[in-house]
């Protein structure tokens, strides 16, 4: 699906009522598997650039191979992107999973993200290029090793740049990611890697979240009262419940940002647990 005005999608509360987005696929492989378990059975969704601002309530995406891209263009207008002419995401309570290479992408773009779960990815769970405007909330962000992927790009990838043509110079701009209360975890070493070409254009807080990284948060980002490299306390990651344990480190660690309920409309306690889900 390609948006160039303005997409509203206005799911139920329960998350039986939720809208999807999927492959249209119903059979099953010669092999009994269902199509609907393969990623990359459709392209993805793309709000392109110049479309206007968007909101996204109680959904899932699965089974593509792109995710929601945000700020796509064309390459004869590449030079003229900005952050003035970026579309605007605002999503809430969303399930994204199970596509071969992102999750949520934004170019250059401006993304809301608020209790989202990604997981389940081929390449990163969320991204951001060519700089832009991000900002997560109660996120849950965890990538593995699979029978369809081969784990090995960090879940959180963000930078600066853009290189289309190495025989010309990058394309540069500004980048600002406020991260509140939100995990970002998996099976690599490194699962947070932020790679601008001049750290001096990042404007970054990383506060009350929960990060897998080898190499910590870079000293130009603000950090305030991260839990680093531990065992966060999911259900099961491998059948991909991000619930939390009873003795989950998270319980209760979270800043109070005003975000009333989880992803399933569970009541938020004060302070909050960081995630997704509320224990």
């Amino acid at each position: 699906m390609v948006v160039n005005g303005n997409l509203q999608i206005q799911g139920g509360i329960d998350s039986a009522n939720w809208v999807t987005f999927r492959g249209y696929r119903l059979d099953k492989q010669v092999t009994g598997i269902p199509y609907d378990n393969l990623p990359g059975q459709w392209l993805g969704l793309f709000l392109m650039r110049k479309s206007g601002v968007h909101k996204i309530e109680n959904f899932r995406l699965r089974g593509s191979q792109f995710g929601i891209n945000v700020g796509n263009t064309t390459l004869e207008e590449l030079n003229t992107v900005s952050i003035n002419n970026a579309p605007q995401l605002n999503i809430t309570n969303a399930e994204i999973y199970n596509n071969s290479v992102y999750g949520l992408y934004g170019f250059l773009a401006k993304i809301n993200a608020t209790n989202v779960l990604i997981h389940d990815i081929g390449r990163n769970a969320f991204t951001g290029v060519l700089g832009g405007e991000y900002l997560l909330k109660h996120c849950t962000f965890y990538l593995r090793a699979s029978n369809y992927f081969d784990h090995k790009q960090p879940a959180v990838y963000l930078s600066d740049y853009h290189i289309y043509n190495t025989d010309y110079p990058a394309i540069v701009a500004d980048l600002k990611v406020d991260i509140f209360n939100t995990v970002i975890d998996g099976g690599a070493e490194e699962e947070f890697i932020f790679d601008p070409i001049d750290f001096n254009r990042v404007t970054s807080t990383v506060e009350n979240s929960a990060i897998k990284t080898k190499s910590g948060v870079p000293n130009y980002v603000i950090s305030t009262d991260n839990i680093i490299n531990l065992d966060f306390g999911f259900e099961n990651v491998t059948k991909s419940n991000f619930h939390l344990k009873e003795n989950s480190v998270l319980i209760g660690k979270g800043k109070d940002i005003q975000v009333l309920y989880d992803i399933e409309g569970k009541s938020r306690k004060t302070p909050p647990d960081i995630g997704a889900y509320e224990f």
